[in-house]
């Protein structure tokens, strides 16, 4: 083992097992009544790779915290690894399966080769559910062209996610993303329903450098025009930008 107090490496039956985390907390922490009781909880990733949930006491809320890791791993450079990573990024909550009870999902700075990260979401109980605090068909790989643009707050997964229901039926997807990557959509069983176009810019835009891709931002929904109809509204940067930086 190889140890200098916060990164620490072992290799157990040919698996590499990577420990990269911090003290204390990075993200902004999410209030949201997780009960229906209409009292706020307190979510709160934490740089030490556990998600935490108080309740409106400062009391540990049932089932929490949670460990944020992928127990599948990935592979980096030919060798399979696990990585306890920390979560930079602020939990977005709410019902993403229709069971009438609202789902955390949050990314780490987990980053396997060039591309990969994860993205997961999480049971309102946490480790007190039946068969694990992960929803079925989480983590996702929400990947863009690059896992590792900056130490700490540009590794992995750093971006937030946000909830919208898109099409109607009054369940909320998902849209999470990795760096320089389009906005990815996704539904509560973790299948990937939509992609953002990046080729395409509004009628009065002056934007020449497409495609474009999110960076590391957090995207928001709303009806921007008034049609009706939900938007996704990011930050980008350009194709050329993007690849001069890279």
């Amino acid at each position: 083992m190889e140890h200098d107090g916060t990164h620490d490496t072992t290799r157990a039956y040919g698996t590499q097992v990577l420990h990269v985390l911090g003290k204390g907390f990075f993200a902004a922490p999410t209030l949201y009544d997780l009960a229906g009781d209409g009292h706020l909880e307190i979510i709160q990733p934490g740089q030490d790779g556990w998600l935490y949930v108080w309740d409106d006491k400062g009391q540990p809320w049932p089932g929490f915290p949670v460990q944020v890791y992928d127990a599948k791993g990935g592979m980096t450079n030919g060798v399979h690894q696990i990585q306890y990573a920390r979560l930079m990024a602020t939990a977005a909550v709410g019902d993403i399966n229709g069971d009438g009870s609202p789902e955390i999902v949050v990314g780490s700075n987990e980053a396997f080769g060039s591309q990969d990260c994860r993205a997961y979401a999480v049971w309102h109980d946490g480790n007190g559910h039946s068969g694990g605090p992960f929803l079925p068909g989480w983590p996702v790989n929400p990947k863009g062209l690059r896992n590792d643009f900056l130490p700490d707050v540009g590794l992995g997964m750093p971006n937030a996610a946000a909830l919208a229901d898109l099409n109607g039926d009054k369940v909320l997807e998902v849209e999470v993303n990795g760096m320089a990557a389009s906005p990815l959509f996704y539904d509560g069983t973790g299948t990937q329903v939509g992609i953002g176009d990046g080729n395409t810019v509004g009628p009065k835009a002056a934007v020449t450098d497409v495609p474009d891709f999110i960076p590391i931002n957090y995207g928001s929904f709303a009806d921007v025009d008034g049609d009706g109809k939900v938007d996704f509204v990011d930050g980008t940067l350009g194709l050329t930008y993007a690849m001069g930086g890279l």
